[in-house]
């Protein structure tokens, strides 16, 4: 991992990662990647619109969207062109074929997405779920982190398909969740656990996430699945430093 300065948000394509830093968005390829060496402040900038700051970034095919506090963008990467989508102001989560799952406030509305088009498909799809966070592992497999509106409880909700909904408890915390190989990684910072769960919902195990960094974690700002099947999380650490991790199952 490497030092981010003042990076507050990163998605990722098949290409590499984007990461906001206080004025835009860079990305950075895969080959930098591979040994975790690249430098943000050196990378190439790509043209963020009107969005600034930029509180969200997920990447699809040839394009990134983009949310804001009040409107969002999508940028076509071969073109340069930029298509507003007032609707990308929440985390959001894209997953491969074609529709963007974003979160406003604690409820999910899906997109259709292309590197031209937004257009709403459906909304509070999750009725019964206060959602904080949501990531897609592909086709039809989508995690989805919140407390049940019932019962106030902490959980982990994986979908693989409308009908398959598998609903794990016992976290401290959920600080983040990304696809990680096969697998969902859950950043748990209040227990110091990286857990690792199958894309079908099934737990694995748990693993002391803090005993590998320089300092204690404050904050999980954003984690992404990149090229390779990492997951990479954007964090804070108690000593001021902003370090991307590679979690690799």
């Amino acid at each position: 991992a490497t030092d981010a300065p003042e990076a507050l948000r990163m998605g990722a394509t098949v290409d590499g990662l984007f990461i906001s830093t206080a004025s835009d968005v860079r990305q950075i390829d895969t080959a930098s990647l591979a040994d975790c060496s690249f430098d943000v402040a050196g990378a190439p900038v790509i043209n963020i619109g009107q969005v600034e700051p930029v509180t969200d970034i997920s990447g699809f095919d040839d394009g990134v969207a983009l949310s804001g506090t009040s409107t969002g963008v999508i940028v076509n990467l071969e073109t340069d062109n930029v298509l507003e989508c007032s609707a990308l102001t929440g985390a959001s989560a894209f997953d491969g074929d074609g529709q963007l799952f974003v979160l406003s406030g604690d409820v999910i509305t899906v997109y259709e997405l292309s590197r031209d088009a937004c257009t709403p498909v459906g909304s509070a799809i999750f009725e019964d779920i206060a959602a904080t966070d949501v990531a897609a592992g592909g086709s039809d497999r989508l995690a989805v982190a919140g407390t049940d509106r019932s019962t106030g409880a902490l959980g982990l909700w994986v979908f693989n398909g409308a009908e398959d909904v598998v609903m794990l408890e016992g976290f401290a915390s959920i600080d983040g969740v990304a696809r990680c190989g096969n697998n969902w990684c859950v950043i748990d910072l209040a227990s110091n656990s990286v857990h690792l769960v199958e894309l079908d919902g099934a737990y694995v195990s748990a693993t002391d996430f803090a005993a590998a960094l320089p300092a204690a974690p404050t904050a999980v700002l954003d984690m992404a699945t990149a090229r390779g099947d990492s997951a990479y999380a954007l964090v804070t650490l108690d000593d001021g430093t902003t370090p991307v991790l590679r979690l690799t199952p």
